[in-house]
């Protein structure tokens, strides 16, 4: 017998490699429908035409009755010819001073700052042949947010932190609600220097143009610009991590370690 976990992993990687046309170009929504990765049984009689490193281009005996995993772009990539922006670094850790539960239950909060940098195609060269940056959260716009593991955001719906959208109010321990060792009634929150709240990104699938409700925020809010060379400039920005009581959770002691990711991403 033959289980999903003893499949191959397959993976799909998109990238620009120049500014030539191919023989397909569009934008919107991509149509393809033949998947971009395969997995194809083979023995016996199944697909016994195949052999290691073939090009499935044109060498696909026993497809499709004998592939029985795909990975497929159709109708669930959307291409933008958009000037747009992309992460350079991140504050690897941010670590909290220790706090009481005496301190998180009177309200006592710790505070921390998140430092992101960013590129973007602001002038010529960069942006040749795009539309022009747009900072928002519409289409064609850029649009940054801080992306959560996917248990995180579920610990954090059940703790009845989701938002309205797509997105959760607060950044959750690993093992928040299974692991005794993890402190309880206690997240994270992310906030603007103006000291406005982030909602936070729980998922990049069906997430484009949910705006503030599902995680995304104008690329250029609070960015304060750099150096530009060929066109790019460099910015840099500063979120704020604050570590608190949740609304109307009872506070227990343990460790809150979490992760999670800036995403830069045109609507």
């Amino acid at each position: 017998m033959v289980k999903a976990k003893n499949f191959s992993d397959t993976k799909v990687e998109l990238f620009r490699l120049s500014s030539a046309a191919g023989s397909w170009t569009g934008t919107g929504m991509l149509s393809w429908t033949q998947p971009a990765t395969y997995i194809a049984f083979r023995g016996g009689s199944l697909s016994n035409g195949l052999t290691v490193g073939a090009d499935s281009n044109s060498i696909y005996y026993g497809w499709y009755n004998m592939w029985p995993g795909a990975v497929n772009l159709h109708n669930r990539i959307t291409i933008r010819r958009s000037a747009t922006c992309s992460v350079t670094n991140v504050t690897p850790t941010v670590r909290f001073p220790i706090i009481t539960v005496a301190e998180l239950r009177a309200g006592v909060s710790r505070q921390m700052p998140i430092t992101i940098q960013f590129n973007c195609q602001t002038g010529t060269p960069a942006n040749t042949g795009v539309t022009a940056l747009a900072s928002g959260v519409g289409v064609n716009q850029t649009s940054m947010g801080i992306l959560v593991n996917p248990a995180n955001a579920a610990a954090a719906v059940s703790a009845g932190l989701g938002t309205t959208g797509s997105g959760v109010s607060y950044l959750l321990s690993d093992g928040y609600g299974t692991d005794p060792l993890v402190a309880s009634g206690v997240g994270i929150q992310i906030s603007r220097p103006n000291g406005t709240v982030l909602n936070l990104l729980s998922t990049l699938s069906g997430s484009v143009l949910g705006g503030n409700n599902a995680g995304w925020y104008p690329v250029l809010d609070d960015a304060t610009p750099g150096a530009v060379v060929s066109g790019v400039t460099t910015y840099t920005k500063t979120v704020n991590a604050t570590l608190k009581a949740l609304p109307g959770k009872t506070v227990t002691a343990g460790k809150v370690t979490a992760t999670a990711q800036v995403i830069i991403q045109v609507q």
